[in-house]
């Protein structure tokens, strides 16, 4: 008994290294099939992009127009009837935005080459060491008799806008089908969800945590979306004034741009100071970009924390 009593210890301590290396390769094991799964989810996400994108818009649209849902429903119509009501509306707005912009579209794109060609000659004209007159290859020096041509190549845009367009159409298609089946039925998702709970008062909580993620949804984009329309209308009167062409078009684009962060604002200050190019000399070249950044810098840094904090019950530094 004693010699085994004396065994046990080193026993132990013989064994407790292949445990722990075993308990290390399996905790290795599991963490690289979280990863992997992750890895193999993102690439199926990106992969069905064209799918998963709309649909999740649509869950977000479907969040926002269930408040409006509700007040025509108790009007005693069937929730079929006032999806298709909200997805009509829905479709007609965008159709409406389509047909409004494509002929300002349709004109600048035709501006294009006259638009890069002042690019370009700006570009020149700012280089340090550049001269005064135009380079050899411009018109100046020993090829000034030789007549300059400029060769824009869109072949390859209108190629892709083409090809583009049947895959927009599609995830409109897909848009609007996921915004009706969403709102159609979204009294039996909120009850499915409930029904897995175990006792009432988790289904009662769950309940009241959906409608409240519902009611603050549409709060908080309803309000974006307000915010974002009124920068576009104070952008728009600030080109009018600053006699911009399409000034009510520039004030649309830039409230629809202001939903994506710091990306649309770029992509706005491009534009107009291409169209300060076109339509300006010299520093009111700057003139419609910088109009557009005002408005832009007072919204994010003024209105929307303030608004967004009344809004949605948030103190506005934190906003």
């Amino acid at each position: 008994m004693k010699s085994s009593g004396n065994l046990r210890p080193g026993h132990r301590h013989a064994t407790t290294p292949t445990t722990a290396g075993h308990e290390a390769v399996v905790l290795g094991a599991r963490w690289a099939v979280l990863l992997a799964g992750g890895v193999v989810v993102c690439a199926g996400l990106r992969a069905a992009s064209a799918i998963f994108a709309p649909l999740t818009l649509a869950v977000v649209f479907g969040l926002v127009f269930s408040p409006a849902a509700r007040r025509i429903e108790a009007r005693r119509v069937p929730p079929a009837l006032s999806a298709l009501a909200i997805v009509l509306v829905t479709g007609a707005l965008m159709a409406a935005f389509v047909l409004a912009f494509a002929w300002p579209v349709s004109v600048w794109i035709d501006r294009l080459p006259e638009i890069w060609a002042r690019v370009q000659s700006e570009f020149l004209s700012w280089r340090p060491g550049a001269p005064a007159g135009l380079p050899e290859e411009f018109g100046g020096g020993e090829g000034a008799g030789k007549p300059m041509s400029l060769t824009v190549d869109g072949g390859g845009a209108v190629e892709s806008a083409v090809l583009l367009a049947p895959a927009l159409v599609s995830q409109m298609i897909v848009f609007l089908a996921g915004v009706y089946f969403f709102v159609a039925t979204r009294d039996s998702l909120r009850d499915g969800v409930v029904g897995l709970c175990s006792r009432p008062s988790q289904c009662r909580r769950v309940d009241r945590v959906i409608a409240a993620v519902e009611a603050e949804v549409s709060r908080y984009m309803l309000t974006v979306a307000a915010i974002n329309a009124g920068m576009g209308a104070c952008v728009g009167a600030g080109l009018w004034l600053a006699e911009v062409p399409q000034p009510w078009m520039w004030g649309v684009l830039a409230a629809i741009m202001n939903f994506v962060p710091y990306v649309g604002t770029a992509v706005m200050i491009a534009l107009l100071t291409g169209v300060g190019m076109i339509h300006s000399e010299g520093w009111q070249v700057l003139v419609p970009a910088a109009v557009h950044s005002a408005v832009n810098l007072a919204e994010n840094q003024i209105v929307t924390p303030h608004v967004l904090g009344r809004a949605t019950a948030l103190n506005p530094f934190a906003v």
